[in-house]
């Protein structure tokens, strides 16, 4: 139960039932446009990332973390982390 009092919650409030009708179909349009919304959120997550190709080789070449700590042992500059490949980018 709520603590807020609304004109709706008394006994002899007003209303208008033209407006009761519309109101009602905004709000199912609404949960139905957010349910749908939901849905393609959810179907985008499923998808964001490329699959993973398998595990890496401790010590190879694809160890980009192993590369990087080698580079800061040898004196040679760091790379940033290539950003994470996206399903629709491979895609196209």
């Amino acid at each position: 139960p709520s603590l807020s009092l609304h004109e709706a919650d008394l006994s002899k409030h007003l209303s208008n039932p033209t407006d009761d009708n519309s109101a009602k179909k905004k709000e199912e349009d609404a949960l139905k446009a957010a349910a749908a919304a939901a849905a393609a959120k959810e179907k985008l997550n499923e998808k964001k990332f490329a699959e993973n190709k398998g595990p890496i080789e401790p010590a190879s070449a694809e160890d980009f973390q192993f590369m990087q700590a080698m580079n800061v042992l040898k004196g040679l500059p760091v790379q940033k982390a290539p950003d994470p490949v996206k399903l629709s980018e491979t895609k196209k």
